[in-house]
């Protein structure tokens, strides 16, 4: 048996509640249901805790030069705008994906877990139940998340009945059988509700700021950072072809492979770092005529003894001032 007044569970032989000491009636009342805004500040107070932190995962990401653990990222929701372009006006769409994940994870295991309470929930009072009284399951909070899904995708219309008395359930709550109500049928207090809304606009203020100083500070030093990657490796790539100019000097041929310059005239092939790629070693052998492919690679003719550098994503040519 659930005691309706604090959601927990006790015994169906209890007489009174061990946890909040409600009477037996007291705990065989329904909840009363919660508020419109009360819910929609809960939302907020979530929506704002998932922002945060995945804004600093996909920072941390990015900026630590795992280029594994970015790669694992960008392969999971496929990002592409940023990387390949350099544009990031439209950086807010491919947060979506993230934010979907994230949502689903977090308000599953919460709603199924936490007697149906998010962190937001729990700080305004109230939690989800079924129409019943009881725990939804882990079943029920996925499909209910496919709900919110459902309502952004009708423009957040299908919030508007949670604001009509007496039910005050969302479209979602109708079809998946669920209803908020507040914990104990007593809502937060009016100050504490207008505290919390006001840390969280203070905290959508600090992101919005946060937002524009990285849209403008970010794309600089993402540039700045592919800058030193291409004059390093064209560093890199003058001393292989002067090593290559010194064998065809002494042996008078040029080498079979690039790798035969070492060690006698370099110590190792220099390791390639290239934006979009992965670091490598590797040479990849081309013919006169070939062209330069996207391998990421260095490129080695054996007939010419041109060393060369297998790249031609937007981002390397635009920076070397066409192919490379």
């Amino acid at each position: 048996m659930i005691c309706h007044k604090c959601g927990k569970e006790v015994t169906d032989e209890s007489t009174s509640c061990q946890f909040c000491n409600a009477s037996f009636s007291e705990m065989l009342k329904p909840g009363e249901p919660a508020g419109f805004w009360r819910r929609w500040l809960a939302m907020l107070v979530d929506s704002n805790i998932l922002l945060i932190v995945i804004g600093l995962i996909l920072l941390a990401a990015k900026l630590s030069g795992n280029e594994t653990v970015w790669n694992v990222i960008s392969i999971i929701f496929i990002w592409t705008s940023t990387s390949q372009t350099g544009d990031y006006t439209q950086t807010i769409w491919y947060l979506c994906p993230y934010l979907s994940l994230a949502g689903l994870v977090y308000f599953t295991l919460f709603h199924s877990l936490n007697n149906g309470q998010t962190i937001g929930k729990r700080l305004l009072n109230i939690r989800v139940t079924k129409t019943s009284g009881q725990p939804i399951g882990f079943f029920r909070a996925f499909l209910r998340w496919i709900g919110y899904g459902i309502n952004f995708c009708t423009l957040l219309l299908g919030y508007i009945p949670a604001a009509i008395p007496p039910a005050k359930r969302a479209v979602h709550d109708y079809i998946f059988g669920t209803k908020v109500v507040y914990v104990g049928n007593k809502p937060v207090s009016k100050w504490r509700a207008v505290i919390i809304a006001l840390i969280v606009l203070g905290c959508l203020f600090v992101l919005i700021i946060f937002g524009i100083i990285l849209a403008i500070a970010f794309p600089n030093f993402i540039i700045a950072k592919n800058v030193q990657i291409v004059r390093t490796s064209t560093v890199a790539m003058n001393q292989i072809q002067q090593a290559v100019a010194s064998y065809e000097l002494e042996q008078g041929r040029y080498p079979e492979r690039l790798e035969n310059i070492a060690p006698q005239f370099m110590s190792e092939i220099p390791e390639l770092t290239l934006p979009n790629h992965p670091k490598t070693r590797q040479v990849t052998p081309i013919g006169v005529w070939d062209i330069v492919q996207d391998s990421g690679t260095w490129g080695y003719s054996k007939e010419t003894g041109q060393v060369s550098i297998q790249c031609t994503c937007p981002t390397f040519t635009n920076l070397v001032g066409g192919s490379p």
